[in-house]
């Protein structure tokens, strides 16, 4: 088995002064050719069918093929980077079924939850074929509004409140407190 996007070397033992050709069916590609040796490209995936065909100085040309089953390489999405308030959770889902997943934090399930900040990658590995994905995540601390210390007022005065805490985006008033 070969994995989508590889590229493989095949040779064979020449035999008197015979010369060979190569090609491929499918979608594969040629890369480099010499005489006895071929280096094919497999930049999708199904089936493909090498074929060296053995072209003596008299008689008639003998054809050997082999063929190659090209499968895809799993292409797990976590997603983009993302920030969680302090006491969220996030699943990672891996997704692609039926695989083997070897998480940064040593887990081997498809999904994780996690509430940490830190990078969580995953490699994925299904037919021989290996793929990865990673995302960071951010861990934001509650805002902490601060209104300065208690102040009193006489009725018909007014108070300009600010509530700076540094981290909000936007703020909701409400009295009582």
């Amino acid at each position: 088995r070969i994995c989508s996007g590889e590229e493989h070397v095949y040779t064979i033992s020449p035999t008197v002064k015979n010369s060979y050709t190569w090609s491929v069916t499918g979608k594969g590609r040629v890369v480099q050719i010499t005489d006895t040796a071929t280096r094919i490209s497999f930049p999708g995936t199904g089936e493909d069918t090498l074929i060296v065909t053995e072209i003596p100085p008299c008689g008639l040309p003998a054809y050997d093929t082999l063929v190659v089953r090209v499968d895809p390489v799993p292409r797990p999405q976590l997603g983009k980077d993302t920030t969680l308030c302090r006491s969220d959770t996030l699943q990672l889902d891996a997704g692609i079924p039926g695989a083997e997943y070897t998480w940064t934090n040593a887990a081997r399930t498809q999904s994780i939850m996690v509430s940490q900040a830190g990078t969580y990658g995953v490699q994925v590995k299904r037919s021989g074929c290996t793929g990865s994905d990673s995302v960071r995540v951010f861990v934001n601390d509650y805002p902490r509004p601060a209104l300065g210390p208690d102040t009193a007022f006489c009725p018909g005065e007014s108070l300009l409140l600010g509530g700076n805490s540094g981290t909000a985006s936007s703020y909701r008033w409400f009295p009582g407190g």
